[in-house]
């Protein structure tokens, strides 16, 4: 793909079953049909949710002095996986909770002073909303993401985020539960992907955390295509000549806070995986080369700056 060229989604995403994704793919999804809630309401090896002291990360970061890094949370204020969230992010990072800034984007835009204190921005996932929503509060926030985006911060965006950017800088975004993907599964790097700086130091394919409904099927104008999966062409890019990296992926979170997403939000199991419970904590894994992109995004940008 050209950079700034408009893509539509592809027939078949990654090649079908030449693709060297396919055997890969091909266990984590059952055969559809008859899916049903059972009865196991915790994914064993799931802890329970994580409190920030249980995040706190074991090992010092090889960024010293730490940078102050900018969470830009979508998440209501009750909901357990908001706190869990930093923790996931500042244990990826490898730096202290307290260096981790937080915005609730639910309040609107951040306040550039706050901006001011980061050195880096940082955008996550969303427990209860879409990026294709009409609604105003949604149409307000879209033009503050462009600007942060194309303003030279830095910025890495998995999930809502990828989202969010891809539909805030002229990108498509469209809820396609056909294409829906939770757990932990294999990606391929484009042929961009494999010359990036960042994402050319990962083995391909390599695993990620997933976990989402919507998909992007159109990526915006200056995005470099960087990797797909089996079921979408679209899971990372980054934005040409500047330092914004974004993931459909979550490389913040490992096995266990993937589990501990899972368990307050279980019906994406049941509907997406077709399976329970159990048997996805089974078949999910660490994916320690995809977490690594946060960090070395980081070092990457801070030395260049």
């Amino acid at each position: 793909m050209q950079v700034g060229q408009r893509m539509s989604i592809p027939a078949g995403c990654s090649g079908g079953e030449n693709s060297p994704l396919h055997d890969l793919a091909a266990g984590f999804y059952p055969a559809r049909g008859g899916l049903r809630p059972g009865k196991t309401r915790r994914a064993p090896g799931a802890a329970p949710v994580s409190l920030q002291k249980d995040q706190a990360p074991v090992n010092r970061s090889p960024l010293d002095p730490s940078p102050r890094f900018l969470l830009l949370q979508m998440r209501n204020a009750d909901d357990p996986m908001r706190p869990q969230e930093v923790g996931c992010f500042a244990r990826a990072l490898r730096v202290e909770l307290q260096r981790i800034l937080t915005w609730d984007l639910l309040q609107g835009p951040a306040p550039p002073q706050l901006l001011d204190q980061a050195h880096v921005v940082l955008m996550g996932g969303s427990g209860h909303y879409s990026v294709t929503s009409q609604e105003p509060w949604l149409k307000r926030l879209l033009p503050f993401l462009a600007e942060l985006a194309t303003s030279g911060k830095p910025l890495f965006a998995s999930c809502w985020g990828f989202q969010a950017l891809a539909r805030a800088l002229g990108g498509r975004v469209e809820r396609r539960p056909q294409q829906a993907e939770v757990g932990t599964l294999p990606l391929e790097l484009t042929e961009a992907g494999r010359r990036d700086e960042l994402f050319g130091r990962l083995p391909n394919p390599f695993l990620g955390q997933m976990g989402h409904e919507d998909c992007v099927v159109e990526l915006p104008p200056g995005a470099v295509w960087l990797a797909r999966t089996q079921r979408n062409p679209y899971q990372a890019y980054r934005l040409e000549g500047l330092p914004v990296v974004c993931t459909q992926f979550h490389p913040e979170l490992n096995r266990r806070e993937l589990l501990d997403r899972v368990y307050n939000y279980p019906e994406y199991v049941y509907r997406i995986a077709g399976m329970e419970l159990d048997e996805f904590a089974a078949r999910c894994a660490d994916t320690p080369e995809a977490e690594r992109l946060l960090r070395d995004f980081v070092t990457t940008v801070l030395e260049k700056r």
